[in-house]
């Protein structure tokens, strides 16, 4: 490979900073991404992305809304890798996921962690942790596959404190 082929892999094309990014469909505000920098290689379809905060949108409401350190996008294969410091908050679940690593899959949908890190996810009062984690947009499942622990909140306390005062 001489110098220039392999500066082309090895040095972005293009460099954006403090980019705001919309997706329209029919007319209709879809996604919304803001990074601190987005890189792009010549003869690649993935995107290097940093400092992500990102919203999808359902019928003009917001569905989904998140925060990752890095973000690595392959729109040839519909895949994104989040990395660093992950918050996703689904409204329509009313659940929020954190993790360190996450895979998102559009073809599909499905979000999966890796085997051996932790998923974190808040729902009705329950606190979940666990390790090989898999989620299905299409039925609003999740699993693990590896260790998980929790915690459970009631409002036994607030109901007791309740009927004290009556």
């Amino acid at each position: 490979m001489d110098k220039a082929s392999e500066a082309e892999t090895k040095n972005p094309e293009f460099v954006f900073n403090n980019t705001v990014l919309s997706q329209y469909e029919n007319k209709k505000k879809t996604a919304i991404i803001t990074s601190k920098i987005i890189e792009q290689y010549k003869n690649s379809d993935i995107s290097y992305v940093e400092d992500v905060y990102f919203e999808t949108y359902k019928n003009g409401n917001i569905d989904t809304k998140g925060s990752c350190g890095y973000l690595i996008a392959d729109t040839k294969q519909d895949s994104y890798e989040l990395y660093d410091k992950i918050n996703i908050y689904s409204e329509e679940q009313k659940a929020s996921f954190g993790a360190n690593y996450l895979k998102y899959n559009s073809k599909t949908e499905q979000l999966t962690g890796s085997r051996t890190d932790n998923v974190h996810i808040e729902k009705d009062g329950i606190v979940i942790y666990g390790s090989g984690f898999a989620a299905s947009g299409v039925t609003g499942e999740y699993s693990f596959s590896g260790t998980v622990s929790g915690e459970i909140e009631t409002d036994s306390d607030k109901a007791s404190t309740e009927s004290d005062n009556q």
